[in-house]
């Protein structure tokens, strides 16, 4: 942070800091109770800081080990389980885990099972199985370890993934992540380095590889399948391009693209998706999400910062957005996505928004042109604020900012000087936000 002297340097000042939250965290994991969908606690792992563990509402928790922290795992069903992670650089990786709500925690869970062999220096990518908190997946350097026992037999061995198995020849490439499906611990999913993904029903016993398309081009980053359907399944890869998910609905037979239209372009890391289908991508500048409704895509920016996003967890009606800079950020789904707002509107259930954009036109525009129109209505009078963002959330320019009477408005919006591609009109009025894609070419 900065620190600030009055006397020459002879005494500083720290009070610069505060609400600076700076941690490079490099996986976490909250709990919500089964029942009112309430956030609880807060376990997460950064990097030199070890692994903290918060109860919701303090700002300090105890650590429950020291040195680098990694990706962390809380039991759903009633926060017993709890899985965290000690990198692989010193020899030894290590996995603490607790049955008992984080009360105590036990030695490395890894020891006599054969891993430390077979791991990559560096975080390790494991996953943990929402349903049955006993099955673990892990990706080795070579083969895809798997745990049916919580790591308490000492016979936990491989997959056969790495060999020949029914079905398939030799998978190539080494695992770069592993899903278990959150309903059904027999159902794995794996993405390897060759930008292929491999799925397995009966527990890695037989993998199936993907036929369409013949190659992702580019590892996958991040899988996770819909919370109430196993053989959907949704997965980012390190393609830096602008459309990096990928969509499967038969068991990881075949991929698909779905419209990724305002999207920015950058490396994703986390893919999330919540019961409705909503849709949320961790990007390396913040959040983006996806209104199952209209497909449309919008950033996350209120709140949040423009950081690298390490992993994206849905946990009751909560996203968890867990970053490599600034600490985790938690936000109320349901607030996310109200009727006639997709950034944080206050409309009523059943009730119409007090505003809504109706139509935005033409679009995509020129850059010779660079105007275009936006149409729009308020329930009541109130302070209408229209301006354009960028695809990482930073406002680009103040089109509106009058008080406007109730009913429809049209006005003429002047976007010369902008750069060809994506943007974003947001409308702030009445307490409540709307947000149109705009394409410049």
């Amino acid at each position: 942070g900065i620190y600030h002297s009055e006397s020459d340097g002879s005494a500083w000042k720290a009070d610069m800091n505060t609400n600076l939250g700076t941690f490079q965290q490099v996986g976490g994991d909250a709990y919500a109770d089964p029942t009112t969908h309430e956030i609880k606690f807060f376990i997460a792992g950064a990097q030199d800081n070890g692994t903290t563990k918060w109860t919701a509402g303090k700002l300090t928790g105890p650590m429950i080990q020291g040195g680098d922290g990694g990706r962390c795992f809380i039991d759903q069903q009633n926060g017993h389980y709890i899985y965290a992670s000690y990198p692989n650089f010193l020899g030894e990786a290590v996995i603490y885990k607790s049955v008992n709500g984080g009360t105590s925690f036990g030695g490395n869970a890894l020891r006599g099972s054969g891993i430390q062999n077979d791991l990559q220096m560096g975080y390790m990518v494991y996953d943990v199985c929402e349903a049955d908190p006993t099955v673990v997946a892990m990706c080795g350097g070579s083969k895809l370890w798997l745990t049916t026992t919580a790591f308490n037999s000492p016979a936990d061995t491989a997959t056969t993934w790495a060999t020949t198995t029914t079905g398939i020849k030799k998978i190539s490439g080494y695992p770069t992540y592993a899903h278990i499906s959150k309903l059904d611990a027999t159902d794995i999913y794996l993405g390897t380095s060759n930008s292929q993904v491999y799925a397995s029903t009966d527990q890695g016993v037989d993998w199936i590889k993907m036929t369409s398309p013949t190659s992702l081009g580019s590892r996958p980053t991040w899988i996770t399948t819909a919370p109430n359907d196993p053989t959907m399944a949704y997965l980012t890869t390190a393609s830096a391009g602008g459309k990096p998910l990928w969509i499967t609905t038969d068991n990881g037979l075949n991929w698909k693209q779905p419209p990724q239209v305002g999207v920015p372009t950058g490396l994703y890391r986390a893919v999330a998706v919540d019961p409705d289908g909503n849709i949320f991508l961790g990007h390396d500048g913040g959040v983006v999400a996806m209104d199952h409704r209209d497909s449309t895509w919008v950033p996350l920016t209120t709140g949040m910062p423009s950081v690298m996003v390490t992993a994206l967890q849905v946990r009751g009606h909560y996203l968890i957005a867990t970053t490599y800079g600034r600490g985790m950020f938690y936000i109320d789904i349901k607030q996310v996505f109200t009727p006639g707002s997709v950034t944080g509107g206050v409309a009523t259930a059943g009730q119409p928004s007090p505003v809504s954009i109706e139509s935005v036109y033409p679009n995509p525009i020129t850059t010779g042109a660079a105007q275009s129109t936006i149409r729009f209505s308020l329930l009541g009078e109130s302070v209408a604020r229209v301006a354009v963002y960028d695809n990482l959330g930073r406002e680009e320019r103040l089109l509106l900012n009058e008080w406007s009477v109730k009913g429809e408005h049209e006005k003429t919006l002047d976007l010369r000087g902008l750069p060809a591609g994506q943007h974003y009109l947001m409308l702030s009025a009445a307490g409540s936000t709307v947000t149109r894609p705009i394409t410049i070419e």
